[in-house]
């Protein structure tokens, strides 16, 4: 309906004289097309600005046909299936620190760092794996140690962050504010 609304317009001068059963959304829309097209046939000066609207899923006001969920889907399904993703999530967490809980590591940490009055260095590798059977290798004392420290790894505060801004994104959605790229790097 806009093409056919501009296509209206251009032929009868870029006026609107005709009745029709487009819009008056598609109507407007289609003035500002044709505003753009005698600007840009004048050849003055045309500045681009572009704002992109996000819809997503249960969320959008349109109603969307079974074809473009499921295109929807497959994409979500690519995107899940790159393997060059898988990669550079493999090597963030080369060390599988995801399967550990936040508080296992606090134990097995305290368990090392209070080994006794008696104890100069701490507690043996073999008491620590009797107790932690789960624990496959020394190395993974230090890991749990740096993890605590940085609060997490960086993929996980990543997706934390990602979480967040989803939130925020969904909340402004269902109050239906407008939401701009500007707004989006504030939350982040």
């Amino acid at each position: 309906n806009i093409v056919s609304a501009l296509s209206d317009l251009i032929t009868n001068n870029l006026t609107v004289t005709q009745q029709s059963p487009i819009t008056s959304q598609e109507r407007q829309m289609a003035e500002h097309l044709a505003d753009t097209v005698k600007l840009m046939a004048s050849g003055q000066k045309v500045d681009y600005v572009e704002e992109t609207t996000l819809d997503f899923g249960r969320y959008t006001n349109d109603e969307e046909s079974e074809e473009e969920e499921e295109s929807m889907l497959d994409e979500k399904e690519s995107e899940e299936m790159d393997e060059d993703w898988k990669d550079k999530e493999l090597a963030l967490e080369k060390y599988n620190l995801r399967s550990f809980s936040e508080e296992f590591m606090r134990q097995v940490i305290d368990f090392v760092d209070h080994a006794g009055p008696g104890s100069k260095h701490g507690r043996s590798w073999k008491a620590i794996h009797h107790r932690f059977r789960t624990i496959p290798d020394r190395s993974y004392i230090s890991r749990f140690r740096k993890y605590l420290e940085h609060h997490g790894t960086k993929r996980q505060k990543t997706q934390d962050l990602d979480s967040l801004v989803y939130k925020k994104l969904v909340d402004a959605r269902q109050k239906n504010l407008v939401v701009h790229d500007l707004a989006i790097q504030r939350w982040v």
